[in-house]
């Protein structure tokens, strides 16, 4: 099979990736390693690009909302959306007589909020995207599962999707311990076991 890298675009309708490049980020206050890119392949063999975050405030300025809460229901979906106009992708469809739109098929996760650390919602309730091809690179996500959420809304499919496919999870347990889903920075391996009010600190203190 021929393999190809995508980069990421939220923008995007015919495809949807779920994570945020967090590269270009420039600061004068501190030093800061560099991020850490890498390349990962889908379940269909598309090989793209995620990079990792520099550190819990690089997570947090790259996450429009930021919340704790409790998935209630997973549904699979399949979408038929437009393309966007003026892409190569539409052109090439209606110049062959094809319908402009693409089939997205995916899971949504219906997560009741329990509490918001950042961003604003006017609803208790919330769906979050994530695509089948790109499911594989998350963690095990089941109903009653309770975690801080980092997200961010894409408009053209109207739901919030990750940030990052495994930074953007700290799972909260029944003792309100949290565990992140992502270990490869310090910072984050020191969260592990913390309580939820101290992460929930440690979250607004560099929002």
């Amino acid at each position: 099979m021929k393999k190809y890298i995508l980069i990421a675009c939220a923008t995007l309708a015919i495809s949807v990736y779920s994570y945020i490049d967090l590269s270009n980020i420039k600061t004068t206050a501190v030093e800061v390693p560099p991020a850490e890119s890498h390349i990962v392949e889908t379940t269909s063999g598309r090989l793209i690009k995620i990079t990792d975050p520099r550190d819990l405030k690089d997570l947090v300025s790259h996450s429009a909302l930021i919340t704790k809460g409790k998935i209630i229901n997973i549904e699979n979906v399949q979408e038929e959306i437009p393309l966007i106009e003026g892409t190569p992708e539409r052109a090439a469809t209606e110049a062959q007589g094809g319908k402009a739109t693409h089939t997205r098929t995916g899971t949504n996760y219906t997560i009741s909020v329990s509490e918001v650390l950042k961003g604003q919602l006017d609803n208790q309730e919330i769906i979050m995207y994530i695509s089948e091809d790109e499911i594989g690179l998350r963690p095990e996500l089941k109903i009653g599962d309770e975690l801080i959420f980092n997200l961010y809304f894409n408009k053209t499919i109207g739901k919030y999707i990750d940030v990052h496919p495994r930074a953007a999870y700290l799972r909260v347990n029944v003792d309100k311990k949290v565990k992140p889903m992502f270990d490869k920075i310090k910072e984050f391996k020191e969260l592990e076991n913390e309580s939820y009010d101290e992460v929930k600190k440690k979250i607004k203190d560099v929002e």
